[in-house]
């Protein structure tokens, strides 16, 4: 997908989940948000927001002109151009594996700096990328280095087409419907 795509869905993904908590038979499924340091809840839930959102090009580190790769100027390209020669494009940083070192080194980071939740934080932005990328043609190699099977899922769109643009309105509007919830609908049916 495009970076645009990955960076509207991430952070309505976010957004939505954040109004919307899921309740699961193992406790409530919630957006992380940032803590440990002390700021006003408020600025810390917008914070959140953006280090999602944000993370949610980071898987693409892995490709040259990415916006990931052009993010910090030259260090960020120059780590880029790295990656992709070492590991190429949707190799490793799109796995369960870059997935958990992304989550890893937020845990480690955030520590270093007095917050919980920055490995979270990271890890919702890099999950909504892989879910996003599985929606293409080209897949995702989930279980990397363990198998070099790349997971597809329904629409299997390419890269910048039209498909995509449909399927980013489509879900868009699916998590704005999810974040105002059926109480909202109804409200408005009775007007």
């Amino acid at each position: 997908m495009m970076g645009r795509s990955h960076l509207l869905l991430a952070g309505a993904a976010y957004v939505a989940l954040a109004a919307r908590p899921i309740e699961t038979r193992f406790g409530t499924l919630a957006a992380p948000v940032l803590g440990g340091a002390p700021i006003d809840p408020s600025v810390s839930l917008l914070l959140s927001f953006i280090i999602a959102t944000a993370c949610g090009l980071a898987p693409d580190i892995d490709k040259r002109g990415s916006w990931a790769s052009r993010s910090l100027g030259l260090p960020t390209r120059l780590l880029s151009w790295g990656i992709e020669h070492s590991f190429g494009h949707r190799g490793g940083f799109h796995s369960l594996l870059g997935l958990a070192l992304a989550y890893a080194l937020g845990e480690v980071l955030g520590s270093l700096v007095g917050l919980t939740g920055l490995g979270a934080l990271i890890a919702f932005g890099w999950a909504m990328h892989l879910l996003t990328d599985a929606w293409t043609v080209h897949g995702i190699p989930l279980f990397w280095p363990l198998h070099a099977m790349r997971v597809r899922l329904p629409p299997w769109l390419s890269t910048g087409s039209l498909l995509e643009t449909v399927m980013l309105v489509l879900s868009l509007v699916g998590l704005a419907v999810y974040a105002l919830g059926p109480e909202a609908w109804s409200m408005a049916a009775f007007r």
